[in-house]
């Protein structure tokens, strides 16, 4: 899947890069909404900036749902597009 660019409900450009092996492990805990909140912190830039977790924690639920769809689509799709090990 491709790098995806949205406008949020305020205006600004969330960058929503596909997630990485990386990503993934990096962003284990034990707490699941860490771990559902820290891919966000590495897969998406607003407004071409970095962010923070509790910049992630912050943001008003109408902007985070647009981008946790992507991310879930994103992930969903890497699933779907394993045809297992030969």
């Amino acid at each position: 899947m491709k790098e995806q660019e949205i406008v949020l409900p305020s205006g600004r450009f969330a960058r929503v890069r596909p997630i990485k092996w990386e990503d993934f492990v990096l962003s284990y805990d034990a707490d699941l909404y860490k771990m559902i909140t820290k891919p966000t912190v590495r897969c998406v830039t607003i407004d071409g900036a970095a962010l923070v977790y509790q910049e992630v924690l912050d943001l008003d639920l109408d902007e985070m749902l647009p981008i946790n769809h992507i991310l879930g689509e994103m992930a969903t799709n890497a699933l779907a597009n394993k045809k297992g090990i030969a």
